[in-house]
């Protein structure tokens, strides 16, 4: 890997952070200190420094070791460029004296709308950025210096001084580093939306950004959200906070619908018109829609769960309920009540055998679940998550057993997680421990289940 003389120019004429930047980073290693009753050794005279390293001084004592590495960021910007600087600086003791080496690690710069970065490894600047170490980005545990200074700094004299900087980071958590690369791209228009109050504009062009090992974005279709389509839909935008997506989708709608009634937009994005049914007119949709509050992911859901059943999918009764919550829930009852179906035929042979470990010891009960719907029901009375188990159950991942009093066998007590010959958990109500007694039933119970050859 070979530096470009591009890549070693542009490095060479990169702004000079000042010392007090270096000042500010020596500041964050600790110094050494050597002492015995004759003698004290400091390694800096520094007095700012994040703690002082006690040593014992002996006759054997080093004094040339490696001490510490860190990364630190500085933020330049003059009128013509804006510049991300990460130095990683190697702190090492030579003679009980401290010495730092000094290296530019990576390299952002924002000039005549390009975005160069650079990253140096093994001697070389390459395109691209560092990492920083093994499931690191390259601004993974970095020092930041002065980063409100900077951001007024951009306001002021670099290219982004006509864009309200302010406002974005105000209300924002995101950092610098990770904002300015779209700032800097969409500056032009972020200053158009910003001088009419399209505030909906500024949060679809800047997004969300989060940081993995590197920045990610999520945010609106630049190729669709252009210069010339703010501008024609200017008095929709502004001094608003409507969004991209409602302008587009009404836009589509409209189009595709002939008309778009206020609010359908927010429920149906375009992607989603695919879901309107053949059977209703378009208006009498959105109209419906909007009266019953339903979403373009509730109604592609209830879609699912109809269909899924075995019912056509027609018929204003269906298509169009008169309560969608109502019969969006007995569509997931239905549905539900269908696999327990399927399940419970998959369940009866493993029951042939779970049911030969039931027996009674002492004053419990122990009973095996003869369908899955007992699961939820058991968990629903003891206030527990058993009932979340039913697809481990009938696939034979675990085995729950129902442990009763024998005076009241119907009655839910405890409920037992057993596999693979060893008591997985023990729960009362609300997950409360069981007593003693019960415990010396289950442990004589899992002897018993172990004899019968079964598996469980």
């Amino acid at each position: 890997m070979t530096t470009t003389p591009t890549n070693q120019k542009i490095i060479d004429n990169h702004l000079k952070a000042p010392r007090k930047f270096f000042d500010w980073a020596f500041g964050k290693f600790p110094i050494y200190e050597w002492s015995n009753k004759e003698r004290n050794i400091q390694s800096s005279e520094r007095k700012t420094f994040s703690e002082c390293i006690h040593k014992r001084l002996t006759k054997n004592t080093s004094f040339n070791f490696y001490a510490n590495r860190d990364y630190f960021i500085w933020l330049g910007a003059t009128s013509k460029r804006i510049e991300i600087q990460t130095y990683r600086i190697t702190q090492y003791i030579a003679e009980g004296k401290e010495k730092f080496d000094i290296k530019l690690y990576n390299f952002e710069q924002f000039s005549n709308d390009k975005h160069i970065k650079l990253g140096y490894k093994s001697g070389e600047y390459f395109n691209g950025l560092s990492m920083l170490g093994i499931f690191k980005g390259p601004y993974s545990d970095c020092w930041v210096y002065n980063e409100d200074s900077f951001i007024q700094r951009l306001q002021s004299v670099s290219e982004l001084k006509y864009v309200d900087l302010n406002t974005i980071f105000a209300r924002r958590y995101s950092s610098v580093i990770g904002e300015l690369p779209r700032i800097y791209k969409y500056r032009n228009i972020l200053e158009y939306v910003q001088k009419i109050g399209a505030r909906g504009l500024q949060k679809d062009i800047l997004g969300d950004c989060y940081y993995g090992i590197s920045y990610n974005y999520q945010h609106a279709d630049m190729r669709r959200l252009t210069f010339n389509f703010v501008k024609k839909h200017k008095s929709v935008f502004k001094n608003s906070d409507i969004t991209f997506a409602e302008v587009r989708t009404k836009q589509t709608i409209e189009d595709k619908l002939g008309k778009c009634i206020d609010g359908f937009e927010k429920l149906f994005s375009e992607d989603d018109l695919d879901l309107l049914p053949s059977c209703v007119k378009p208006i009498r949709f959105q109209h419906w829609a909007l009266r019953e509050g339903v979403s373009a992911v509730d109604y592609r859901d209830y879609i699912r769960l109809v269909t899924a059943v075995g019912l056509e999918f027609k018929g204003d009764y269906l298509v169009i309920p008169k309560n969608f919550k109502q019969a969006h829930g007995e569509a997931v009852a239905n549905y539900e009540a269908m696999n327990l179906v399927e399940n419970n035929k998959e369940y009866a042979s493993r029951l042939n055998d779970l049911v030969k470990l039931e027996t009674t010891i002492g004053c419990y009960k122990f009973k095996v679940p003869k369908r899955l719907e007992e699961l939820k029901q058991e968990g629903k009375s003891l206030h527990h998550c058993v009932g979340t188990y039913v697809k481990r159950q009938q696939q034979g991942e675990t085995s729950i057993f129902f442990v009763r009093n024998i005076k009241a066998p119907d009655t839910p007590l405890y409920t037992l997680e057993m596999h693979k010959g060893k008591i997985i958990q023990f729960r009362a109500d609300h997950n409360q421990q069981v007593p003693t007694e019960a415990w010396n039933a289950a442990r004589a119970f899992l002897q018993f289940a172990n004899k019968q050859n079964i598996y469980y």
